[in-house]
């Protein structure tokens, strides 16, 4: 049973420091993700990551608005009241069903449904991050009241909905991870060899949904692991392994910016799936047993099925925060798998990039294609298109499309803020000169501003490559 339905109040998440003053503006409002652990939190927003206070009532992914504010010499950010407390009353009905998803940890959990961030009771402790339920509103004295329904399965959807098209599927998802995207711009990111089910369809669109806490999680897991073996409860070379493998995952620098894409070609190219399948067909690599252990997925995996170092979390009663950040990861390097199944029938390759917390990007997916419908252009040999989706600290979130056509390069910026690209306009010529060094000489870059619609750029993409016209 879910709790009243009241009015969530105005958050104050504490001053702004160490961020340049240009960046924000009194009065601006800002959509970002919550990322951190509980204490720790920070706001993930316009390219900044704005630190909250420790009593902050928010939850790690939490989906927020908040607004900058003046107070006395500071500035300040306000967590604003969610769909869910605005007109609650108003938006259900006694007796209506719904169908969400169940979000934050054991003890302390929202149902995310109808645009609403509905509190769970303590009662409900049987639920689990990530599950879809079904619930019903019901009237409880003067107040309305969620109830969630006996599931068929923990972590399977009503049979209604497994057996619906999918455009209804695409729609109940982005409807639970609180999209105001259309199926039909979501639709199109839906490889044709991916199974037209809500967990699948889920894991793909929270790519571009939210920009996750990869990079976070990452940190935290290697860390928790690294303290338990300091505790004898995992092998010290393990804890090695895994340091090893996300330090070559994140992004910190221009030197690691080389190897961990180096990382997340071979990750993606060489998944579990890939390297058992390839096994089999041309007989036991002596490397295989390397190859599944350098896999992030595997080890992470067999981490979470040790029972020495469960035991030691539970223990120090950080086992939650380790399956939360263990889960997170590997949804997302999920997604990112079943994004590169659009290169199953043409070239076609998806990467997304964690950064270091001082990197000047924060988040980076990169999708690599080649043009004309897909098919290599036989004059050239070389026409592609490269586009770069990313988060900045100085220039908010920016939309790249580099394109290659007959050995002419052209390079379009699109930015959410003005200033932005009125920078990129300003560098414009300096562009040109690296362009022409790096062997694209008369290229052409202009700059345009964007709404920040990630998942419809994607798509764009998406159907361009499958030769769909989406000109205007």
């Amino acid at each position: 049973m879910a709790g009243p339905l009241g009015v969530n109040p105005i958050i104050n998440a504490g001053p702004i420091s160490g961020l340049p003053s240009a960046s924000l503006r009194i009065g601006q409002l800002l959509q970002g993700i919550v990322q951190g652990t509980p204490g720790n939190l920070v706001l993930a927003a316009a390219g900044l990551s704005m630190p909250l206070e420790e009593s902050t009532p928010l939850l790690p992914g939490q989906s927020v608005i908040a607004q900058v504010v003046q107070d006395r010499d500071t500035l300040q950010l306000r967590i604003l009241p969610q769909q869910s407390s605005a007109a609650p009353q108003a938006a259900l009905r006694a007796g209506q069903l719904l169908q969400g998803t169940v979000q934050g940890a054991p003890g302390n959990f929202v149902l995310v449904a109808a645009g609403l961030n509905i509190p769970l009771l303590e009662e409900d402790v049987a639920l689990l991050p990530g599950q879809t339920v079904t619930a019903q509103v019901v009237q409880n004295r003067d107040a309305l009241q969620v109830r969630i329904l006996p599931q068929q399965s923990p972590l399977s959807p009503p049979a209604t909905l497994a057996a619906a098209p999918l455009p209804a599927i695409v729609e109940a998802v982005l409807t639970s991870l609180g999209s105001l995207e259309s199926a039909d711009t979501a639709v199109s990111l839906a490889p044709s060899a991916l199974p037209v089910k809500e967990p699948a369809l889920r894991t793909l669109l929270s790519l571009f949904v939210s920009r996750g806490s990869l990079a976070d999680d990452l940190s935290r897991i290697a860390s928790l692991v690294r303290e338990a073996a300091a505790q004898n409860a995992v092998a010290p070379e393990t804890a090695r392994r895994l340091e090893e493998t996300v330090a070559r995952t994140i992004v910190l620098d221009d030197k690691s910016f080389r190897a961990a894409l180096e990382q997340a070609v071979r990750n993606g190219g060489k998944n579990i799936e890939a390297i058992l399948s390839k096994a089999l067909l041309s007989g036991l690599d002596p490397e295989l047993g390397q190859q599944l252990e350098a896999d992030l997925r595997s080890l992470i995996g067999s981490l979470r099925k040790s029972v020495e170092l469960t035991s030691q979390l539970n223990a120090t009663g950080k086992l939650a925060e380790f399956e939360r950040a263990a889960g997170r990861v590997l949804d997302r390097l999920s997604g990112t798998q079943l994004q590169n199944l659009h290169g199953g029938t043409s070239p076609y390759w998806f990467i997304e990039l964690p950064f270091g917390a001082d990197s000047p990007i924060r988040h980076a997916q990169i999708h690599v294609l080649s043009d004309g419908h897909g098919q290599r252009n036989a004059s050239t040999g070389s026409d592609a298109t490269v586009a770069f989706d990313l988060s900045t600290t100085r220039l908010g979130d920016l939309w790249i499309n580099l394109s290659v056509c007959a050995g002419r390069c052209i390079c379009s910026f699109r930015a959410t803020d003005t200033a932005a690209v009125d920078a990129i306009q300003a560098a414009a010529g300096e562009l040109v000169e690296k362009l022409s060094l790096a062997g694209y000489p008369g290229a052409t870059v202009h700059a345009s501003l964007w709404n920040g619609n990630r998942m419809l750029e994607a798509a764009n993409l998406m159907r361009r490559f499958a030769g769909i016209d989406v000109t205007a």
